[in-house]
């Protein structure tokens, strides 16, 4: 073969080897994909949203996709571990920071998280750019104009045009890009100590048995309808994710309003598929795992589309939240700067002080002033705590004064109840008592925007998630199931057991 040949062939080796995929692609890796679920996608802006797998190499101008119910673990070149959550946007560009050598990681959208920074880190949001000091672990949510960064361990320093903002351990700084200004508030860092839970009451009396329901059969071939009772009912036709605290659930399926006598029940599962006849109902025992089915009525042609069809994914998670036996502590200080102060079940403990307190002072006052009022507080030194309850939610206005007049910066505190919700959660142990027996007492909370019902009946919800409800459950069933729907997350239910204390779990072992 003579060269001009042997080059031609190389040329066109080359040229077939550039037809695959990211052969076009610049640059040195700057994150590696680790680990994955549910839908997560990759851009690397002129090729559109494709599916990313675990072990791809992002290079500066790569973009990052979660999907509703995704998540997704990267590793940076400098081994730092970033876990992002559903519905995010994460973008690699050209690194700005000498002391951060690497790629800077935007978080366009959504909430993402600094496990554990082996080196410092260039975080960017609306906020700015954050430089994220080796050792820390920080929280960083953004939805395109606003944006939060919260330090749980370690500190973080936000970079402005002539200025830094330090962001210590256990503290928060968020933007409202409208006025642009940028607020510190305070985090609670720490897991809740668990009360113990009292002993389970007695099962309430059996409501009356509900119309024939056909069981799931154990061999091959149709069942015929038997009697029985089931945890919770769900209509034909519904689809979502159940939350149940039990290793199995029986559930009903309910279609006697599509079929005017018998009807069958189709079943998909892992294991094989099944097909239960009945009248009006079908009872279905559930483990954690995914479960399709169609009903179709007696008569109707084979060829015909089912009268109902879905989906059901089963979650062994009772929701419950624990309360702890101590409200969270925060300490402020007088700077005159304005705190935000988030709780969750309990309300917090306040220690608010003056740092700069004059030489000498003695026998203070710290005045609280709030829409609802003002108070006094006598304080002998320029240090005072004020126990969980004392004050509210809501904004309060405070400062210290001296006998002589002199008086400290006036600083503002807003308390606000923090819905930190994945879908929902629920406080058992503080609805304790609000039921008869045989009721459900329903108290939890919600994420923003979500429709919530129990029962069949609709519960309001307040403007911070929370919603509360007494409800009976159907007849021939045991438990509640309390219903949740979002345009982002979907719908879910929880199981909620008549007199449960522990968790939610079902008074009945299956």
């Amino acid at each position: 073969m003579t060269g001009a040949r042997r080059a031609l062939a190389l040329l066109f080796i080359v040229a077939a080897i550039c037809d695959a995929p990211g052969c076009a692609r610049r640059g040195d890796p700057v994150a590696t994909l680790i680990d994955t679920q549910g839908v997560v996608e990759r851009n690397d802006g002129p090729q559109a949203w494709t599916g990313a797998t675990p072990g791809f190499a992002f290079v500066v101008g790569d973009v990052l996709k979660t999907s509703a119910h995704a998540q997704a673990r990267l590793r940076l070149t400098n081994g730092t571990v970033i876990r992002v959550l559903e519905n995010a946007r994460i973008r690699f560009s050209r690194g700005t920071l000498p002391s951060a050598k690497g790629a800077n990681v935007n978080v366009e959208l959504g909430a993402a998280e600094i496990e554990s920074a082996t080196a410092d880190v260039a975080l960017v949001t609306a906020l700015g750019v954050a430089r994220v000091e080796r050792g820390a672990r920080v929280r960083v949510t953004s939805d395109g104009t606003r944006a939060a960064l919260e330090v749980v361990v370690g500190r973080a320093v936000l970079l402005r045009p002539g200025d830094e903002l330090v962001v210590d351990q256990g503290k928060g700084a968020k933007i409202e890009t409208a006025d642009g200004r940028t607020e510190l508030y305070q985090i609670t860092i720490g897991a809740p100590v668990v009360e113990a839970s009292p002993p389970a009451p007695p099962a309430p009396e059996p409501a009356p048995a509900p119309p024939p329901a056909a069981e799931a059969p154990e061999e091959d071939g149709p069942a015929r309808a038997q009697n029985g009772r089931a945890d919770v009912t769900l209509e034909a036709g519904d689809s979502g994710t159940l939350h149940v605290a039990n290793r199995a659930l029986a559930l009903r399926l309910s279609f006697d309003k599509l079929c005017i006598g018998e009807g069958s029940l189709e079943v998909k599962t892992s294991a094989r598929p099944q097909t239960m006849t009945g009248s009006g109902a079908a009872v279905l025992k559930l483990h954690p795992g995914t479960v399709r089915y169609a009903v179709r009525c007696a008569g109707d042609p084979r060829a015909a589309k089912p009268r109902a069809s879905g989906a059901l994914t089963i979650k062994r998670d009772s929701g419950d939240a624990p309360i702890s036996r101590r409200p969270p502590v925060n300490v402020l200080d007088a700077d005159g700067r304005r705190y935000t102060v988030l709780f969750q079940t309990r309300l917090p403990a306040l220690t608010l002080g003056w740092a700069a307190v004059p030489s000498g002072a003695a026998n203070l006052a710290l005045h609280v002033e709030s829409p609802a009022g003002n108070q006094t507080f006598p304080s002998p030194a320029a240090n005072q705590r004020l126990a969980s309850g004392t004050l509210g939610e809501g904004s309060y206005v405070w400062w210290f004064a001296t006998a002589d007049g002199r008086t400290s910066p006036k600083t503002t505190v807003t308390i606000r109840f923090d819905n930190a919700a994945p879908t929902a959660q629920f406080f058992p142990r503080r609805s304790e008592g609000d039921a008869a027996p045989g009721l459900v007492a329903v108290d939890g909370v919600t994420i923003d925007g979500a429709k919530v019902s129990a029962g069949g009946q609709n519960v309001p919800v307040d403007e911070r998630g929370r919603f509360k409800a007494t409800v009976a459950p159907r007849a021939g069933d045991d438990a509640v199931v309390v219903r949740l729907e979002h345009p982002r997350t979907g719908v879910h239910y929880y199981v909620r057991q008549a007199g449960s204390r522990r968790h939610g779990r079902l008074a009945h072992a299956r």
